[in-house]
């Protein structure tokens, strides 16, 4: 039996309510204190229009070559929240129970029981009998092979 495999170090990610976005707008060259604050009104406005909070900005960063740019981080509800949870919740606890298996196999394992006492028990008479055969300087005796196909 192998470890069962933590689906959270292969890519499962645990789903956030709300989604955190960074947005940025390039004013242009030297815009005036009114084109930046108009132009602020309208991006806000649009956000509120879409369902999107805005929680950190606005920002005004010089980009470079004397273009202003405004940036801002808005956030908003996941609409699969859910789905994506429901997702996450089962697979978490369908790994959690494999792992459990696994440890009990274990300990099964430490203490010499096996799954099924008859395979083993079946499997230490063939090799009894491979050993008294290579003791003895014969062949080793092979399981029949079905030749008919």
């Amino acid at each position: 039996m192998r470890k069962p495999i933590d689906p959270r170090k292969h890519g499962l990610k645990q789903p956030l309510p709300s989604i955190k976005a960074y947005k940025a707008y390039e004013l242009g060259k030297h815009p005036s204190v009114e084109e930046t604050i108009h132009r602020w009104m309208e991006l806000e406005n649009a956000c509120k229009q879409a369902g999107q909070r805005i929680t950190e900005g606005p920002v005004l960063a010089n980009g470079g070559w004397d273009a202003i740019s405004i940036k801002w981080t808005i956030e908003y509800d996941n609409a699969n929240y859910k789905q994506e949870k429901e997702h996450y919740d089962t697979e978490i606890r369908r790994y959690e129970e494999e792992c459990r298996k696994f440890h009990q196999y274990e300990a099964a394992k430490k203490l010499g029981e096996a799954e099924n006492l008859d395979d083993q028990i079946s499997r230490l008479e063939k090799r009894l009998a491979n050993l008294k055969a290579a003791r003895a300087g014969e062949l080793l005796p092979y399981p029949q092979q079905d030749t008919q196909r």
